[in-house]
C-alpha cells in the first residue's frame, strides 16, 4: 500500500489535487496531534487505510540511501519536507522508530539542515551510512541514539570468482549529482581515480547504473554515470552503456 507522501503528490500529479492532499495531510496530522476525532467524510477509503497503518504499527523503521538532501528548487523543499512530515506523523502514537542506514546531506540551506535536524530527535535510533553523515549528526547534537553503520548493500552475498586475476570481474557503480558544478566534477575525477587504481589490480569491467532518473525533479544519474565512463574509457578500460533501471524488477 502507499505511504502518505506516495498518496498525497505521486497518485495525483496536477497542481490543483496535490495542494488539496497535501492540506488535508496537513489538517489530517492537525486533529490528530490535539486528539481531536478526525470526521468520518474526511478520512476515507485508501486514506483511511494508510492512516491506519501508521496507528496499528508496532514499530516504523524507515529505509532508503540518501532521502535527507536538498539542492535549489521549489520540488527540493517539498520533498524534504514531505519526508520529515512521515517522521512527525509517525511520532503521534510514540512508537519505536528507527532510522536505518543513510546519509544525510548536503543541503543547499541551513534552514534544510536544522530542520532535519530536530525532525530526527527523540527516535529510537538513527544510523548514518558513512562517516560525513555520522558527523552531521553529531555537529548538530540529534537527540537520539545515533550510530556509524555502512550502506545495506554491503550486507548482500559475494558471489566470487574463483580467479579475479584471469576472469574479469563486472562491477556496477552508480554516483549522484549532487554538487555544484566544480564541486561536482572534482568528485567525479576522484570517484573515476579510484575505479582507475582498482582496475590496476584486477580484470575488471565496469557497469555503470543510473538508479534515479527523474528529470522532472531534477534527478538523474546518468549524466555522472557516463561522464565517469568517459574518463574510464580514456583510461582503455572496458566499460558498458550505462543502464537505466526503470523498476525494481529490472535486473543489475
Amino acid at each position: 500500500r502507499r505511504h502518505l507522501y506516495s498518496y498525497a503528490v505521486f497518485e495525483k500529479r496536477d497542481i490543483f489535487s496535490r495542494f488539496i492532499r497535501i492540506a488535508q495531510l496537513g489538517l489530517i496530522y492537525g486533529f490528530l496531534r490535539f486528539n481531536i476525532a478526525v470526521p468520518s467524510w474526511f478520512l476515507k477509503n485508501e486514506l483511511k487505510y494508510i492512516v491506519n497503518d501508521y496507528k496499528d504499527a508496532d514499530a516504523i523503521v524507515f529505509t532508503g540511501g540518501g532521502i535527507f538532501r536538498t539542492r535549489s528548487g521549489f520540488t527540493q523543499h517539498l520533498n524534504l519536507i514531505m519526508q520529515l512530515f512521515l517522521i512527525k506523523f509517525s511520532k503521534l502514537w510514540k512508537i519505536p522508530i528507527t532510522i536505518m542506514p543513510m546519509s544525510f546531506g548536503p543541503f543547499q540551506y541551513k534552514w534544510h539542515s536544522y530542520i532535519t535536524a530536530r525532525t530526527l530527535s527523540k527516535l529510537s535510533a538513527v544510523y548514518a551510512r558513512e562517516h560525513i553523515s555520522y558527523e552531521w549528526l553529531k555537529d548538530n547534537k540529534i537527540d537520539a541514539p545515533y550510530f556509524l553503520s555502512v550502506d545495506s548493500a554491503m550486507f548482500l552475498d559475494a558471489q566470487l570468482k574463483t580467479d579475479p586475476l584471469q576472469e574479469p570481474y563486472i562491477i556496477g557503480y552508480t554516483i549522484r549529482d549532487w554538487f555544484p558544478l566544480n564541486k561536482q566534477l572534482i568528485f567525479e575525477e576522484k570517484f573515476s581515480n579510484a575505479l582507475i587504481r582498482f582496475s590496476r589490480e584486477f580484470n575488471l569491467i565496469f557497469q555503470p547504473i543510473s538508479q534515479v532518473h527523474s528529470k522532472e525533479y531534477l534527478e538523474d544519474d546518468s549524466q555522472p554515470c557516463d561522464r565517469v565512463a568517459s574518463r574510464l574509457r580514456n583510461q582503455n578500460i572496458i566499460v558498458r552503456d550505462t543502464k537505466v533501471i526503470e523498476s525494481l524488477g529490472d535486473s543489475y
